[in-house]
């Protein structure tokens, strides 16, 4: 830290007479900064000065105008709730810029995508679906009616509301990879959001008076990748845990020898080879079998309630994040 602290010096004292100094900091993904209680993210300036009492400049691909969903506070750029659900439109270039006692410098983090998010067109939703759970920040078209000559209107409500989200569009073009090449009228979401879940209600009016509904539901599908592979690992140690409570204890074959299970295999092993430190003092009973069953289970605990302290620190982290 030091030295890096030294290389930033330099840069800063030999660059005096340039107006901005540019440092780069790398690359960041969305997936990386953990998620406050209120489900914020945070872009931290990372300057050289820790309690610089000045402005702090942010700028987003070179432009002053940030990206919606976002605000400045205390010098570091947050990503308000539901900013997960539009996560495409942050990816780019973000330069936070000062002026210091030792000279004015932009620090740059380039923020991308670890998961890919798919668009309409890799989403294409039959219009016999009447449930659909739709993960946050992906785009959908939802066909409704097969387009008719006969169309008058099509209306639809969410919630009993028709006021809807303004990410919600309708369209009738021609569908790709269809076998009967139909033109249906259809429901586009795009970046998908709390917002766009409950019932909705559509009409299509045709002439004559003759009409027609549909009635699907739309939940929102949202896991954390820190916090699902925090679960897996959990469950993988109670899985393990159960494996070593269910150790077979030590047999005794016909000419006298016994043998010892070999932990999570299927196997088993002379107790005189097994490990040269335990040894089997008893029969059917076998200490060695019943010592290692529960320094497994020991170990096993004990990963389990760090990672599970991880966790929840993880989750408190932000409640008293520093700069």
């Amino acid at each position: 830290m030091t030295l890096g602290f030294a290389v930033l010096l330099s840069v800063l004292l030999t660059s005096s007479d340039a107006r901005w100094v540019h440092i780069d900091h790398g690359n960041l993904t969305w997936e990386s900064p953990e998620v406050s209680p209120l489900g914020e993210r945070f872009l931290f300036c990372h300057n050289f000065e820790g309690d610089h009492p000045r402005r702090f400049y942010w700028r987003f691909n070179g432009s002053s105008v940030l990206p919606e969903r976002t605000q400045i506070h205390k010098g570091r750029l947050t990503f308000l709730k539901g900013a997960n659900a539009i996560r495409r439109r942050f990816v780019g270039f973000y330069d936070c810029c000062v002026r210091e006692s030792l000279g004015s410098a932009c620090y740059r983090t380039h923020l991308s995508l670890d998961e890919p998010v798919l668009s309409e067109g890799r989403n294409v939703v039959g219009e016999d679906i009447a449930s659909l759970e739709l993960v946050e920040g992906h785009s959908y078209l939802l066909r409704l009616f097969a387009a008719t000559k006969r169309f008058e209107s099509l209306v639809c409500s969410l919630n009993s509301k028709f006021r809807l989200p303004p990410n919600v569009h309708f369209s009738n073009d021609r569908m790709a990879k269809t076998r009967d090449s139909a033109l249906y009228y259809q429901m586009r979401i795009e970046d998908v959001g709390e917002d766009n879940t409950g019932i909705y209600d559509c009409t299509l009016r045709l002439r004559k008076n003759e009409t027609r509904t549909k009635r699907f539901s739309v939940t929102e599908e949202f896991q954390s990748p820190k916090m699902m592979q925090h679960f897996a690992l959990l469950s993988l140690l109670v899985t393990l845990g159960a494996a070593a409570v269910s150790l077979d204890e030590a047999t005794t074959t016909k000419d006298g020898s016994e043998w010892c299970p070999i932990p999570l295999t299927g196997t088993k092993c002379p107790a005189s080879s097994f490990f040269h430190y335990y040894k089997c003092c008893g029969t059917l009973n076998s200490d060695c079998c019943f010592n290692l069953q529960v320094w497994v289970i020991i170990v096993l605990v004990v990963l389990a309630v760090l990672m599970l302290a991880s966790f929840v620190l993880g989750l408190l982290r932000c409640v008293f994040c520093r700069r």
